[in-house]
């Protein structure tokens, strides 16, 4: 396996590769290719989603979950989806999430919402 088998430019797709990169990656490769201006990305294909379920979801039940879901019916999947973050064991190869940190307090003198921040204007 080859990592174009998994990630690809959407610069290098096109609509002759819709079954591996979707619709959205295959037209977005297309636009690139017709000299639109397009930013630079690249495209999950579905081999690697199919490998990552695989990796998350071993036995089944969050894809047999997805698959008892109404089509069509969007607030239910919505709620239906909710859960399935937490139904996913965590894979040895999946990082856990970053640790959040406290901001820090603003100091005795600050009275505006963005002092000491980043987003200061000025």
């Amino acid at each position: 396996m080859t990592s174009d088998d998994l990630v690809r430019q959407i610069s290098d797709v096109g609509i002759d590769d819709r079954p591996a990169v979707g619709g959205k990656g295959a037209s977005l490769g297309e636009l690139s290719r017709a000299g639109l201006r397009v930013p630079a990305g690249y495209v999950v294909t579905a081999q690697a989603f199919e490998r990552g379920m695989l990796a998350l979801d071993p036995a089944g039940a969050i894809r047999g979950e997805i698959e008892r879901l109404p089509a069509g019916d969007g607030a239910t999947i919505a709620r239906g989806g909710r859960g399935v973050p937490a139904a996913a064991p965590r894979s040895r190869s999946a990082p856990a999430p970053p640790a959040r940190t406290a901001p820090r307090p603003a100091s005795p003198a600050c009275r505006t919402p963005t002092c000491g921040s980043a987003a200061r204007r000025r």
